[in-house]
């Protein structure tokens, strides 16, 4: 028996019906999806050989991978201004695999102690810093899921 083709991709229902005007039931026949976070999903892989075909992986087992491999390399570079000095001088922070590895086990270990449940949703607010990149991945680490809130955000955007 010939197997058929699927496609597989995560949405929610609303998600489904706010990127598509016609009914999902007929459209998107054959996709899976959930809005639960605890489901899982099956992974549909390319024949072996193929591009995209690689071993399915986790994020956190390539980030310890990185970390393992390479922990004196640079992973991340930030600009930082110095407000509180008179010459306004700007400084080129340098971040390592293993500084970053270490900033996001602390993030980890604070949500772990506490009391944040594993596969709760962590909601993060901040720019776009390395101890912002930091905190999702330490959220992602501590089992859980990240949700960013940016400053710009409105008041509503952050109910939501």
């Amino acid at each position: 028996m010939e197997e058929k083709e699927h496609t597989y991709i995560w949405l929610s229902e609303n998600g489904l019906k706010t990127i598509t005007d016609i009914p999902y039931t007929t459209k998107f026949k054959g996709i899976n999806w959930t809005s639960d976070i605890n489901k899982e999903l099956p992974i549909k892989m390319p024949i072996e050989g193929t591009f995209g075909s690689e071993p399915a992986t986790t994020l956190g087992k390539e980030f310890l991978k990185r970390v393992l491999q390479y922990p004196d390399r640079t992973c991340m570079q930030s600009i930082n201004s110095n407000l509180s000095d008179m010459n306004n001088s700007v400084r080129l922070l340098t971040y390592t695999w293993k500084n970053y590895f270490e900033m996001a086990m602390a993030f980890a270990k604070a949500l772990v102690s506490l009391g944040v449940p594993e596969r709760s949703t962590v909601l993060i607010q901040g720019d776009n810093t390395p101890e912002h990149m930091a905190a999702m991945m330490g959220t992602i680490l501590a089992n859980c899921v990240f949700s960013d809130i940016y400053p710009t955000n409105s008041a509503e955007m952050c109910l939501y």
